[in-house]
C-alpha cells in the first residue's frame, strides 16, 4: 500500500508540472526545454557534458534541446579556448527575462493559493519543504545525478 504522504507529495508535484506546462506553452517552451534553462540558470555557465551528467539525457537529445534553446535565442554557445571540442553554454538576458517572467506568472498563478495558509503554516511548510528538497539533492548526488 502507498505511504498516502509521499502519494500527496507527488500528486502536487504532478499538478505543479501540469501548471508550469501551461504556463510553458505560452512562452513555446517544452518541459525538457525548462529542464535545461533550470540547470543552466542554477549553474552559471555550464557544458554540454555537465548538463549531460546532471539531467540524464542522451547527448544526442541534448544537443538538439540546445539548438532549439540557441535559435530562440536564450542561450549562448561559446567554444572553450582550452579545448575546442568543448561548448561553454550560457543564458542570454532573453533568456534570464524569460526565466524571470516564467517565475513571475508561476508565483501570480499559485500565490492566492498560498495565501490561505497562516504565518506559521508558511513557516512550518518552507521548513520542511527544505528538508526534503535536500533530501531528494543528497539522493541526485549519491546517483551522480547532479
Amino acid at each position: 500500500m502507498p505511504d498516502p504522504f509521499l502519494h500527496l507529495v507527488s500528486s502536487l508535484a504532478t499538478h505543479l508540472v501540469v501548471v508550469k506546462a501551461v504556463l510553458l506553452q505560452h512562452h513555446g517552451l517544452s518541459i525538457r526545454e525548462l529542464l535545461v534553462l533550470a540547470m543552466v540558470t542554477s549553474m552559471g555557465e555550464t557544458t554540454l557534458t555537465e548538463l549531460h551528467r546532471i539531467l540524464g539525457v542522451q547527448k544526442s537529445a541534448l544537443s538538439s534541446l540546445l539548438e532549439r534553446l540557441y535559435r530562440k535565442s536564450l542561450i549562448t554557445r561559446a567554444q572553450s579556448p582550452e579545448d575546442r571540442r568543448r561548448w561553454k553554454i550560457a543564458l542570454t538576458p532573453s533568456g534570464e527575462v524569460v526565466m524571470n517572467q516564467l517565475m513571475e506568472e508561476e508565483q501570480q498563478l499559485l500565490g492566492p493559493a498560498f495565501e490561505t495558509l497562516s504565518d506559521q503554516e508558511k513557516a512550518t511548510l518552507m521548513n520542511a519543504t527544505n528538508n526534503l528538497m535536500q533530501q531528494v539533492l543528497d539522493i541526485q548526488r549519491q546517483r551522480g545525478w547532479r
